[in-house]
């Protein structure tokens, strides 16, 4: 009846942000030398009103260490999407291991390595 009147006393609380989930495509070579990457994710952010929402892109630099793998998963408390009286959301970053593309100059031999759990083979 009354909506926002009375700071919303009667309003349901609103249902928790979901969390975001990045995918980072790493080749091989990437998880046995280490490397930076920079990854793009877009957040809901809450206004300086605070009542009102917006949309930002956010940059996030990810550290790969040597000798990581697809299993390593970093997660970042409270950098998902953030709502109204509620506390923000986390951001996941998960990796996927991708195959060497043949336009690069090493691919005759990066090609031929494989990972095996901890074991990395050459054919």
């Amino acid at each position: 009846m009354f909506g926002a009147a009375f700071g919303g006393m009667n309003q349901p609380p609103l249902p928790a942000m979901p969390s975001i989930e990045v995918v980072v495509p790493t080749t091989l070579k990437e998880f046995y030398n280490g490397c930076v990457k920079t990854i793009n994710y877009e957040k809901q952010i809450v206004q300086l009103d605070g009542r009102s929402v917006v949309k930002q892109t956010c940059n996030k630099q990810i550290i790969i260490k040597p000798g990581m793998d697809q299993n390593s998963n970093f997660v970042y408390k409270g950098e998902g999407h953030e709502q109204p009286g509620r506390g923000a959301s986390n951001l996941f970053i998960n990796f996927v291991a991708v195959p060497h593309h043949a336009s690069t100059p090493d691919f005759a031999v990066t090609s031929r390595y494989t990972r095996v759990n901890r074991d990395l083979y050459f054919k």
